[in-house]
């Protein structure tokens, strides 16, 4: 019997990540993460010790919502501990995924290196787009409601915020974005992977960056602290993507928006417009820099009026 613990187990999945399969610091730190909240939630077994049955036990109480606080797969159900009686579960959908994703790789990788004979997590599915509802966007009025709040904020708070409702940017990749990226009317953004893709720049977009980068000089100029990032601080230097988060919060308050709203809601919002506007799948996948079809065909489901449309001409 093999005597790998999944602790150890986890090392050494993270180190073929960072090694052989040459993922990134910051997706080699996800999965580490993501797999310590597993087996500190799910019980440090032996690997060949798991079986289907443990983990499908453990993603159904995540599916329910339940709060998995120690060891959720104690065989005796009195002594798991899950949250108080209703206490609210914080296991969104993207989170339930993620995790899936870590499992399954893991113990792909244990049958890979002969570690095991048989992988317990083989038969995991995804919770399917159905399950989880439409991606959550803006509407029109919420989206004015947000540009006029980071109107008031000031110059940079309108750009940046404004970039990413029309340029469809992760948080990162917006965090990391160089001045040079800048191509005349388009914008180079590197995405997941070290993927390029040129995003065009609306004619609304350019001029409220014109304006942006005049400001951003002049605030170089005063600290004395230039940088080759695209979006500083007041005071000059990079913005992290802590403290972007941080801004977003404040402008929601600002808004009267609902504090549920993320920096990521305006990509999905950014999709969802692009394919209303489109229906062409293909195109939103490549302004959004999805790998595969499957991620982008969520926006396919956002345009109800098209459908209940083609439904009434049957």
């Amino acid at each position: 019997m093999n005597l790998m613990d999944l602790l150890q187990a986890r090392e050494a999945y993270l180190l073929d990540l960072e090694g052989s399969r040459n993922k990134s610091d910051k997706t080699v730190t996800g999965y580490g993460r993501d797999l310590g909240f597993f087996i500190k939630t799910f019980g440090n077994k032996n690997i060949e010790a798991v079986t289907y049955r443990d983990i499908a036990g453990y993603f159904s109480a995540l599916k329910s919502r339940k709060r998995l606080t120690v060891i959720a797969m104690e065989k005796d159900p009195k002594k798991r501990k899950m949250a108080p009686k209703g206490e609210k579960a914080l296991y969104s959908i993207p989170f339930q995924n993620r995790l899936c994703s870590a499992v399954r790789g893991i113990f792909k990788y244990l049958q890979d290196t002969d570690a095991i004979t048989a992988n317990p997590a083989e038969r995991l599915t995804y919770v399917k787009q159905d399950d989880a509802g439409e991606p959550t966007h803006l509407k029109p009025k919420e989206v004015e409601a947000l540009l006029s709040a980071a109107r008031r904020s000031g110059l940079r708070d309108y750009a940046m915020f404004s970039f990413f409702l029309y340029t469809g940017a992760r948080i990162a990749e917006a965090a990391r974005l160089k001045l040079q990226n800048i191509r005349g009317d388009e914008i180079l953004i590197y995405g997941k992977g070290k993927k390029k893709r040129k995003i065009p720049l609306k004619e609304s977009l350019r001029e409220i960056l014109k304006e942006y980068l005049e400001w951003r000089a002049q605030t170089e100029e005063k600290y004395g602290r230039p940088s080759e990032y695209l979006f500083i601080t007041q005071k000059g230097g990079g913005l992290t993507t802590r403290a972007i988060l941080k801004r977003f919060k404040k402008l929601l308050g600002a808004a009267g928006l609902s504090a549920a709203f993320h920096v990521h809601h305006l990509r999905h919002t950014f999709g969802t417009v692009v394919y209303n506007n489109t229906k062409d799948i293909r195109v939103t996948q490549d302004l959004l820099g999805h790998s595969s079809p499957t991620t982008t065909q969520i926006y396919a489901h956002t345009h109800r009026p098209d459908m209940k449309k083609a439904v009434e001409s049957i």
